[in-house]
Protein backbone atom coordinates (compact mmCIF):
# COMPACT_ATOMS: atom_id res chain seq x y z
CA UNK A 1 0.00 0.00 0.00
CA UNK A 2 1.17 3.38 -1.02
CA UNK A 3 1.77 5.99 1.85
CA UNK A 4 1.07 9.61 1.77
CA UNK A 5 1.45 12.44 4.42
CA UNK A 6 -0.77 15.44 3.66
CA UNK A 7 -0.44 18.28 5.69
CA UNK A 8 -3.34 20.87 6.38
CA UNK A 9 -5.51 18.15 6.14
CA UNK A 10 -8.46 19.35 8.76
CA UNK A 11 -10.13 21.29 6.20
CA UNK A 12 -10.47 22.64 2.38
CA UNK A 13 -8.24 20.93 0.02
CA UNK A 14 -6.00 18.94 2.54
CA UNK A 15 -8.96 17.08 3.35
CA UNK A 16 -10.22 16.58 -0.12
CA UNK A 17 -6.53 15.26 -0.50
CA UNK A 18 -6.96 12.63 2.35
CA UNK A 19 -10.54 11.77 1.05
CA UNK A 20 -9.13 11.11 -2.38
CA UNK A 21 -6.35 8.96 -1.34
CA UNK A 22 -7.96 6.95 1.31
CA UNK A 23 -10.61 6.00 -1.36
CA UNK A 24 -7.44 5.28 -3.76
CA UNK A 25 -6.25 2.88 -1.20
CA UNK A 26 -3.79 4.51 0.23
CA UNK A 27 -1.94 4.91 4.08
CA UNK A 28 -2.66 8.84 5.31
CA UNK A 29 -0.36 9.96 7.42
CA UNK A 30 -2.78 13.31 8.41
CA UNK A 31 -0.79 16.54 9.97
CA UNK A 32 -2.25 20.11 11.02
CA UNK A 33 -2.45 22.44 13.97
CA UNK A 34 -6.12 20.78 14.95
CA UNK A 35 -7.71 18.00 14.02
CA UNK A 36 -11.34 18.40 12.65
CA UNK A 37 -14.64 16.23 12.98
CA UNK A 38 -14.40 15.78 9.36
CA UNK A 39 -10.89 14.32 9.05
CA UNK A 40 -11.84 11.88 12.28
CA UNK A 41 -14.80 10.52 10.46
CA UNK A 42 -12.42 9.63 7.79
CA UNK A 43 -10.23 7.60 9.44
CA UNK A 44 -6.53 8.70 8.47
CA UNK A 45 -3.80 5.94 9.02
CA UNK A 46 -2.62 8.26 11.85
CA UNK A 47 -3.38 11.79 12.70
CA UNK A 48 -0.66 14.53 14.15
CA UNK A 49 -1.00 17.59 15.85
CA UNK A 50 1.81 19.83 14.22
CA UNK A 51 2.27 23.76 13.40
CA UNK A 52 4.71 23.01 10.28
CA UNK A 53 6.65 26.20 10.95
CA UNK A 54 8.19 24.16 14.03
CA UNK A 55 10.98 22.14 12.90
CA UNK A 56 11.54 19.67 15.56
CA UNK A 57 8.21 18.90 15.99
CA UNK A 58 8.15 17.93 12.08
CA UNK A 59 11.33 16.27 12.17
CA UNK A 60 10.19 14.04 15.30
CA UNK A 61 6.65 13.33 13.11
CA UNK A 62 8.88 12.27 10.06
CA UNK A 63 10.97 10.07 12.31
CA UNK A 64 8.60 8.84 14.13
CA UNK A 65 6.84 7.15 10.79
CA UNK A 66 6.46 3.41 10.35
CA UNK A 67 6.53 3.11 6.94
CA UNK A 68 8.26 4.66 3.90
CA UNK A 69 6.01 8.18 2.45
CA UNK A 70 5.94 8.27 -1.30
CA UNK A 71 4.13 11.16 -1.32
CA UNK A 72 4.09 14.43 0.33
CA UNK A 73 1.46 17.01 0.02
CA UNK A 74 2.78 20.00 2.00
CA UNK A 75 -0.74 21.62 1.98
CA UNK A 76 -0.61 23.76 5.60
CA UNK A 77 -1.09 26.88 5.57
CA UNK A 78 1.06 29.58 7.50
CA UNK A 79 -0.72 32.42 8.69
CA UNK A 80 -0.96 34.54 12.10
CA UNK A 81 -4.38 36.63 10.88
CA UNK A 82 -2.32 39.77 10.89
CA UNK A 83 -3.30 40.49 7.20
CA UNK A 84 -6.30 39.73 5.92
CA UNK A 85 -6.06 42.12 2.55
CA UNK A 86 -2.90 42.53 -0.57
CA UNK A 87 -2.32 45.87 1.24
CA UNK A 88 0.37 44.37 3.41
CA UNK A 89 2.54 42.54 0.57
CA UNK A 90 5.97 42.00 2.56
CA UNK A 91 4.01 41.05 5.23
CA UNK A 92 2.25 38.25 3.33
CA UNK A 93 4.90 37.13 1.59
CA UNK A 94 7.21 36.98 4.90
CA UNK A 95 3.90 34.74 6.44
CA UNK A 96 4.39 32.36 3.00
CA UNK A 97 7.70 32.05 3.34
CA UNK A 98 8.39 32.35 -0.22
CA UNK A 99 10.71 35.47 -1.01
CA UNK A 100 12.98 33.62 -3.17
CA UNK A 101 16.44 34.37 -1.70
CA UNK A 102 16.52 32.31 1.54
CA UNK A 103 15.01 28.64 1.98
CA UNK A 104 12.18 28.18 4.38
CA UNK A 105 13.24 29.64 8.03
CA UNK A 106 16.15 31.14 7.23
CA UNK A 107 15.01 34.55 7.69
Amino acid sequence: MPTAVVTGANRGIGLEFVRQLLCGGWGVFAACRSSSEALTSLGPKHFFSADVRHQPKVNSIFSSLDSPIDLLINNAEVSDGRWMTFDDVEGMLHLMCCDGDEPHGQH
